[in-house]
């Protein structure tokens, strides 16, 4: 799914050519800085509704803002990373800043995966045990887990620098497919399959009133939880996808020219991938009123500044001409 994007120099193998012309750097630019943009606003509001609201600081909201705060290192760290190499017209592996690149790479797609874990274990008791959450999954569980996956994260992507030798690289990739996705992805999608048998038993038994009005009320707000959890990781897998069939193509191919293809194509599979990171909290801001009311506040008062500013101007100007 990583894929070694910086494992070619620039040049020509066995006659063929790959570069990125003039035109694709600068667009390429453009798409980078647009993501990191609205990637850092969109994620800030996140994390503002749930500092400034307090009926947003619940353990599950924990973990949506540690997911946040992930998706904020794209914006502040990845992009402009990427943005460099591509300004740069930087290709070489062993160079410092293809290694943060790397680096970078692997640390925020570990914390996003495990964050996207932890949110969908959550659903899951949520769901099942509609009562028993909150014993369950406590403020010093939640807590210790997001302490493991960010310290995890930042060890296992430091294994990058360690790493000189380019052959070896793709054993890192490899390795790092298997940990930080496919094995989280497994357990998302036992959570889900679980999520989704509880829900229809809920649904049946709130039918045939089975359930209390405040049963069947905090069944309902569960559900709508798990299912945005569910909008948010079908998201990842879908933009990452493409990124998983190009490192499964060049890691198996011998064809050294669609190998140098590949290598090449990566920054533009890399804008792909960290796409989600833009969009996730449009999802939470759509299908969550408290977001939704965070992003009308901070535009309310955008543009109460700007009428405001606007009617000092007018008054200033008015009276200079009289």
């Amino acid at each position: 799914m990583f894929g070694a994007m910086n494992n070619t120099t620039r040049g020509t193998v066995d006659n063929c050519t790959a570069d990125l012309s003039l035109i694709s750097s600068i667009f390429l630019i453009c798409l980078y800085s647009v993501s990191s943009i609205t990637c850092l606003f969109g994620n800030g509001i996140v994390l503002l509704a749930i500092y400034q609201t307090t009926a947003l600081r619940t353990v599950s909201n924990f973990f949506i803002a540690s997911l946040a705060f992930a998706d904020v290192s794209v914006g502040v760290f990845m992009n402009p990373i990427l943005i460099s190499k591509v300004a740069l017209d930087l290709w070489q592996g062993n160079h410092w800043l293809s290694k943060l690149a790397d680096f970078m790479w692997i640390q925020t797609t570990t914390s996003t995966t495990f964050n996207l874990c932890a949110v969908s274990i959550d659903r899951y008791v949520a769901i099942t045990a509609v009562f028993k959450h909150h014993t369950v999954i406590t403020c010093k569980k939640c807590f210790g887990a997001l302490t493991f996956i960010w310290i995890f994260s930042v060890m296992f992507a430091s294994t990058r620098f360690f790493i000189h030798n380019q052959a070896i690289l793709p054993r890192l990739w490899i390795s790092t497919t298997l940990i930080t996705v496919i094995i989280p992805l497994l357990l998302i999608g036992f959570c889900y399959v679980q999520i989704y048998c509880a829900a229809r038993a809920q649904i049946n038994k709130i039918a045939k009133r089975k359930l209390t009005a405040e049963e069947a009320k905090l069944s309902a707000k569960n559900r709508k939880a798990a299912w945005t959890a569910a909008i948010i990781i079908s998201l990842f897998v879908i933009m990452w996808t493409p990124s998983f069939v190009a490192s499964c193509i060049e890691l198996t191919t011998v064809d050294r020219c669609k190998t140098l293809r590949i290598d090449f194509a990566w920054f533009w599979l890399a804008f792909l991938c960290f796409c989600s990171s833009a969009i996730n909290p449009w999802v939470y801001t759509i299908r969550v009123p408290e977001f939704k009311n965070t992003l009308r506040r901070i535009l309310g008062r955008k543009r109460l500044k700007r009428e405001l500013s606007r009617s000092i101007a007018a008054s200033f100007r008015n009276s200079k001409s009289s």
